[in-house]
């Protein structure tokens, strides 16, 4: 009999594999559990029999629709509530004699606040996701019961994170490099396997005399298997359908070809797992490789790689032009879409790697559809790329549960490049090349968290903010920290101060001309009404400026419109002037007509500006405009009126 403990998962991809969790500790206690878990077990903890049923209603409405891997990770974030109820527990035993928390309705304010802000050192502050998710379903199940909502204190976001490396943009280049090249081995492979397809005889047919006296080659067996494949419908047939459909024994007969000297596994036979199915289908290993690959050119997370939905060509890309594509997946911790440019012709980027996994891993999808028994996940299978077959029996597909072995294929590629390599690679995680890409979009955009927020994906520019400063944060490792404060007393030395975009450039490895100094002084010299840069002052955008003369001499007269222009340069302190020239459109725009401000530029510029504004953290973008708009009204800053904007 089934466990009444038991969630089911009901996610779509999930359904026929009856993936379960047991939440059975919860009313039991943990400490029986310490011996599966060893290293990733922190502690056994007491059961709760009455709160686990009153809130375990609430577990199962939040957690069915949920993966396999997100129902533990729910079960783990309660097991630390548990402990804690524990620990809190034990510190005021002494005190107040409290009772043992077992019931929704025992559950107060002062739990939230301790478990937030620990009295001593009796347990560890709570992760605020963590926190979060248990203080939903209290809620959920104290609205159930009919109870109050408890007024647990706001968990913020911490402003730091754990000092770990992350790899550089150099080191992700070199990554890239390497998975290339073995994605190219991969297509060699095929092609390799095609090829002796196609000069190989078939032995389907063939008289026993005839296969001996025959000379039978490798290429013959790949020709042959690919027949069989025509002949049983199966698309990875073991070698007993195959020694039945050309008619020998169980044993391989001696006119069976063997892999030839110089060659891996040289003097062994010819055999389906490491040769006839590596010669039709990605393995495992290839798996790992495209998608990390994948990863690597597009900077989206694991999750949303492995949710890419293939089962028709609308469903993950479009024509971007003749010779690009988009290419889209769910993002489903963010609910929205996740796209990426991809070249169409390129071999090694993402466009051609999902064709030419589709391609050949089309009649294991097809198979599928008659047989999701072949599948764990067949769901997830018969719409994803990212299917291998490493035997005749199980078709895997590319989930969650394949992080830990994707990381092992990682390390494994770091120990064999760093074994001849002079400059060593480090440690590389799935989720690195995220970090990589991140760090590239902020640098290669001019510093623009707006800029960074599109590449990334985030819905809100407050995490793109937050995402930047955990980069930053990582960044800062031991060698980075010497290599800048050397770079601080060089600068007070030579110069006699401190430029901080200098310095900036020397942390991030750039190697700094002196026409780039020349360049960056002009820029600093060469500020437009709204406090900006312009990399072509004396030929500005016609658009911008139609009445410009473009003599090379004139310098462009629209500098209020600079946020507008695709030549601006925002700098750190360009807010105050931004701040300015939209609180002066404000003005206009309350102090002339409707048709007059719809027709005119200004209404553009507006949105503009306040799309810039949004790379200066909210608090700082109200309180500048707020001092402008007071000047404004006060008359102490008169508005610029000699150019409305272009109309």
């Amino acid at each position: 009999m089934e466990s009444r403990f038991l969630i089911r998962s009901e996610h779509k991809d999930y359904v026929s594999a009856s993936a379960c969790v047991d939440f059975g500790e919860l009313w039991l206690g943990g400490e029986s559990a310490k011996s599966k878990r060893k290293g990733n077990w922190a502690g056994g903890f007491n059961g709760r029999p009455g709160l686990a049923e009153d809130i375990f209603a609430a577990i199962k409405v939040i957690a069915v629709t949920r993966r396999p891997q997100a129902i533990s990770g729910l079960l783990h974030e309660l097991r630390s509530f548990w402990r804690f109820l524990d620990a809190f527990e034990r510190y005021l035993k002494e005190a107040d004699g409290i009772r043992k928390v077992d019931g929704i309705a025992m559950i107060e304010t002062i739990h939230g606040l301790r478990w937030l802000r620990p009295a001593d050192g009796s347990w560890c502050a709570v992760r605020p996701e963590k926190y979060r998710s248990v203080l939903l379903i209290l809620q959920m199940s104290r609205r159930s019961a009919g109870l109050m909502p408890l007024h647990w204190p706001a968990a913020k976001n911490p402003n730091r994170i754990r000092r770990v490396d992350t790899p550089s943009r150099a080191e992700g280049v070199t990554m890239i490099k390497l998975l290339t090249r073995k994605a190219h081995a991969i297509w060699k492979r095929w092609d390799d396997a095609d090829s002796m397809a196609e000069q190989g005889k078939s032995l389907v047919g063939l008289s026993r005399e005839e296969l001996i006296a025959g000379n039978v080659t490798e290429a013959d067996i790949h020709a042959t298997y690919r027949e069989v494949i025509k002949v049983s419908g199966e698309p990875a047939p073991v070698m007993s359908t195959v020694a039945k459909i050309v008619g020998f024994g169980k044993t391989l007969p001696r006119w069976w070809p063997k892999k030839q000297l110089g060659q891996p596994r040289a003097g062994q036979a010819i055999n389906v797992e490491n040769d006839l199915l590596p010669g039709l289908y990605p393995t495992g290993q290839d798996i790992y490789c495209l998608a990390l690959l994948f990863m690597a050119r597009t900077g989206w997370n694991p999750t949303t790689v492995f949710a890419l939905d293939c089962s028709s060509e609308q469903t993950w890309f479009r024509k971007y032009g003749e010779d690009y594509v988009w290419i889209h997946s769910y993002k489903a911790r963010g609910r929205e879409w996740q796209d990426t440019i991809s070249p169409v012709k390129s071999t090694s980027h993402c466009f051609q790697i999902i064709q030419k996994l589709l391609h050949r891993t089309a009649p294991l999808r097809e198979r599928l559809k008659f047989d999701a028994g072949r599948s764990k996940f067949p769901e997830l299978a018969v719409r994803s790329p990212w299917l291998s077959i490493n035997d005749s029996t199980t078709i895997r597909v590319l989930s969650d549960e394949n992080l830990s072995r994707m990381r092992g294929f990682l390390s494994d590629l770091v120990r064999a490049y760093n074994k001849n390599a002079i400059d060593k690679l480090p440690v590389f995680r799935p989720s690195d090349f995220r970090d990589v890409f991140a760090e590239v979009a902020h640098r290669t955009g001019g510093y623009s968290v707006f800029l960074t927020q599109i590449a990334l994906g985030h819905k809100s520019v407050n995490t793109t903010r937050r995402y930047l400063r955990s980069l930053a944060w990582r960044k800062e490792s031991e060698k980075d920290l010497n290599n800048l404060m050397t770079t601080v007393f060089e600068q007070i030395e030579v110069h006699r101060v401190i430029d901080f975009a200098l310095l900036r450039a020397s942390v991030d490895g750039i190697n700094v001309t002196e026409e780039q100094i020349a360049r960056l002084a002009a820029y600093r010299k060469n500020r437009t009404y709204s406090g900006m840069g312009c990399t072509t002052p004396l030929n500005p955008p016609e658009s911008i400026d139609p009445l410009h003369p473009r003599d090379g001499t004139a310098v462009c007269a629209q500098g209020q419109r600079c946020a507008s222009c695709p030549r601006g340069v925002v700098f750190k302190d360009s807010l105050s002037h931004l701040a300015k020239c939209l609180a002066e459109l404000e003005w206009k725009r309350g102090n002339v007509g409707d048709v007059r401000w719809y027709e005119s530029s200004d209404s553009i510029d507006m949105e503009m500006i306040q799309a810039t504004l949004k790379q200066w953290p909210e608090p700082e973008v109200t309180q500048a405009v707020s001092q402008w708009r007071h000047k404004i009204n006060i008359g102490e800053h008169r508005i610029l009126i000699a150019a409305a904007g272009v109309h």
